[in-house]
Order: structure tokens, then sequence, then C-alpha cells
């Protein structure tokens, strides 16, 4: 039984002889057998896996890059779309990667120029639009792409998702506190 459950994993590919069976039986009216549609359907997923650089088990192929660049523009629009959906994901992760850059940032120039949060804002516009929108890119590509997210060691995608929420809570917490008091945070 055990050692059959590998070959079910694997796909079946069809023989030259089964194919000309296949076609034979279409051509005649017949419905294929169960097997070869089977078989068939198999080599068809297989196929797919390969084109997207990933086994059917999931698991990246030895001789295949994983960046998917052959993905259609539709498939890609789609999984943006979702993505940027009220339950979907990217939105949560472009604010929290962003709050959890600006919250070093603000400590750095809060303690050197010894001027407030929103000042930082107003002083340094493009910039600060231009890091937002950095971060944004990079974040989407991957999601675009249909990249999986792999944990690695403590580093996994929940513990960035709590500090992220962490962040923004801090960032929103100092602007907040500065603009009641009118003096800096830090």
């Amino acid at each position: 039984m055990l050692s059959s459950l590998p070959s079910l994993l694997l796909p079946q590919r069809l023989t030259p002889l089964k194919k000309r069976k296949l076609r034979k039986s279409r051509r005649a009216g017949q419905a294929p057998r169960a097997a070869d549609e089977e078989a068939e359907t198999k080599t068809a997923e297989a196929k797919d896996s390969k084109a997207a650089g990933y086994q059917v088990n999931g698991s990246p192929q030895s001789g295949a890059s994983t960046n998917s660049t052959d993905a259609t523009p539709k498939t890609m629009g789609a999984r943006l779309l979702k993505s940027m959906k009220f339950r979907g994901g990217a939105p949560e992760l472009i604010n929290g990667r962003c709050a959890m850059i600006a919250i070093p940032t603000v400590m750095a120039y809060e303690m050197s120029q010894k001027e407030q949060f929103l000042q930082l804002i107003a002083d340094h516009k493009f910039l600060f639009a231009g890091v937002i929108g950095l971060i944004s890119v990079a974040s989407l590509v991957p999601i675009a792409l249909g990249a999986k997210t792999e944990s690695f060691g403590f580093m996994t995608r929940e513990a960035e998702l709590i500090n992220g929420r962490a962040a923004m809570i801090g960032i929103l917490s100092i602007l907040i506190l500065e603009a009641k008091s009118g003096t800096n945070f830090f």
C-alpha cells in the first residue's frame, strides 16, 4: 500500500499507444475510459506545474527557475485584485511594512532634528511618497507573480503581520500624542 503511494503522487505520462487509442475512441464517438481521462488530466497538471516551475506536490523542480514570469497578465491581475480586496492580505502587509520602517525613521529624525513627525512629512513629502511607493511595489510584485511565502526560523508571515500591527498602532499613538502635547515624542 505505502509503496504505491509515490506513484499516485507522480504525474502519469500517456504513452503514444494510449494517446492513439484515446484519439481513436474520441473519433468513433465512444466515451474514453476513466483511466485514460485520469492519466490525461494528470499529464496536463504536470505540464502546467512545470511551466510554473513547480511539481505536482508543490515543491520546486530542480531544473526550473522559481520565477514565474510566464504568467498571463489576466492571472497576475486577478491575483492583485484578490489580494487588494478588503479581506485580502496586501493592504495590511503594505501598511505594516511602511509603519515598521517609519518607527525607526521617526525616532532618528526627532532625535537629530528636534522636530515633530508631522513636520517630517511636510518637509519631505516626495521622499515620503517615494518610500511608500517603493514598499508597495516591492510587496505587490511577489503577490502578482504568485510567489509562496516561506518562514525562516522565527521570521514567519504571522510574526510580520503582528509586528506590522504593533508598528501601525505605535505610529498612530505618536501622531496623537504629538498633536495633543505639541512636543516631540522622542
